[in-house]
């Protein structure tokens, strides 16, 4: 694929996002064309964006349901409709009341497009509101980027997406023009849908910001975090779940006893409120001096984060390619990781990091305990991850594409 401008328009591209919730990598893919006077940007989404030169329909839930409760009948009969079409006698009030919720926010969408008029559809993940542009008309040309979550390991977020979830991803997928995935993984698995191949694009965008995230002098960086000079192993993926973070815990204090300096640095508000749980360990054990949590920090700081670990560790069962991990090879931080496909396609054992089962917090603290003993070896894999970074995720390259993606894909349809 040519990287510029591949089609002459008089007149911008105008692009509908659909996004979940607030998640900075949205914000930043939003921008990736927002940012770019080929095209214009009008946001829906259940969060109120503040982006420049970005127009915003914020889906406003049960608050907007009550306001319009003239209406409510109306969407209670089109659920009941719906549910029986899937063969669904009964579900909770918690469910029907969920799903007439977002027949609301479908008319809210449908305003949406009525007034902006897109040229296409973006759908940030088939979850809410995304799933709702299924509905639209088909003449729209819908672009989709999948997380692993959407193909793999089904992200649930809510009772519609648990009871309706592959019908949805199958329906979504087969109605695109195109889609993009960030793995391999992920691609195989969307080829398995039936969607052609050619409507497939491994795209990581936006990528990483290669000077945004560079490698920097940990001793200032740690000065700006205060902190010492022992170890730091940072932790930047939030808690429980999938994440395991319950192994982390158990490994994390077996390793507070062989490096009595070592911190264990976590970032993320998501489970944030359940942090007091997962201290319940360390706390037991008298260890609770290495744990710090720092709470959501904002994508700008996270520079001095990477700069200042030794080591990040993800230990996840199911994962996408998280974007952490490409920030912290970046910055120079080593890897211990999760042994699982997608990560595989960046981490080779032993090379560029460590790879351990999931599960097994022996396996886990072992591995963490090499990393920080082995000062030769953090620097040859920071060397090397930055240069796999650098060739494979830099953001200008994989903003470039996905941008030619679309001009190339609405010049076909």
């Amino acid at each position: 694929m040519r990287h510029g401008r591949t089609m002459s328009r008089p007149d911008p591209i105008r692009l509908l996002f659909l996004a979940f919730g607030y998640s900075i990598h949205a914000h930043r893919r939003v921008r990736v064309f927002s940012e770019d006077p080929d095209f214009r940007v009008h946001l829906v989404s259940n969060h109120p964006y503040e982006i420049e030169n970005v127009s915003v329909t914020v889906l406003n839930g049960p608050a907007g349901l009550v306001r319009a409760r003239n209406h409510l009948p109306q969407y209670a009969r089109a659920v009941a409709r719906l549910l029986g079409e899937n063969g669904v006698g009964q579900v909770s009030n918690e469910l029907f009341q969920e799903m007439v919720t977002q027949q609301f926010a479908y008319r809210q969408l449908l305003r949406a497009v009525r007034q902006f008029r897109p040229d296409a559809l973006f759908l940030q993940t088939l979850l809410y509101p995304s799933y709702l542009a299924c509905l639209l008309p088909q003449e729209i040309p819908k672009f989709i980027t999948f997380w692993n979550g959407d193909l793999i390991w089904w992200a649930q977020q809510n009772q519609i997406l648990k009871t309706f979830k592959r019908q949805i991803v199958e329906r979504g997928i087969q109605a695109a023009a195109a889609v993009t995935v960030n793995s391999a993984t992920a691609r195989s698995a969307a080829a398995e849908y039936g969607i052609a191949p050619e409507r497939v694009h491994l795209i990581r965008y936006p990528g990483v910001d290669l000077e945004h995230f560079t490698p920097g002098g940990k001793r200032p960086a740690r000065e700006r975090l205060g902190l010492g000079d022992g170890p730091v192993v940072l932790c930047p993926r939030g808690l429980g779940g999938y994440l395991n973070t319950d192994v982390l815990m158990e490994a994390a204090c077996a390793v507070a006893r062989l490096e009595p300096n070592v911190t264990f640095l976590f970032i993320s508000g998501v489970g944030r409120e359940k942090w007091d749980e997962f201290m319940q360990i360390p706390r037991a054990m008298g260890l609770e001096s290495h744990f710090r949590h720092d709470g959501q920090v904002a994508w700008e700081d996270m520079p001095n984060y990477y700069r200042a670990a030794d080591v990040m560790v993800s230990p996840s069962s199911n994962d996408s390619q998280p974007n952490c991990m490409l920030e912290a090879m970046a910055c120079g931080a080593s890897l211990v990781m999760g042994d699982i496909p997608s990560i595989r396609e960046w981490v080779s054992d032993g090379r560029n990091g460590r790879l351990v089962p999931p599960r097994d917090a022996g396996a886990l603290a072992a591995a963490l305990v090499a990393t920080l003993r082995d000062g030769p070896g953090q620097k040859r894999m920071a060397a090397l991850n930055r240069t796999l970074v650098e060739d494979r995720v830099d953001s200008r390259t994989q903003c470039a594409m996905v941008r030619d993606m679309v001009r190339e894909t609405l010049q076909r349809v």
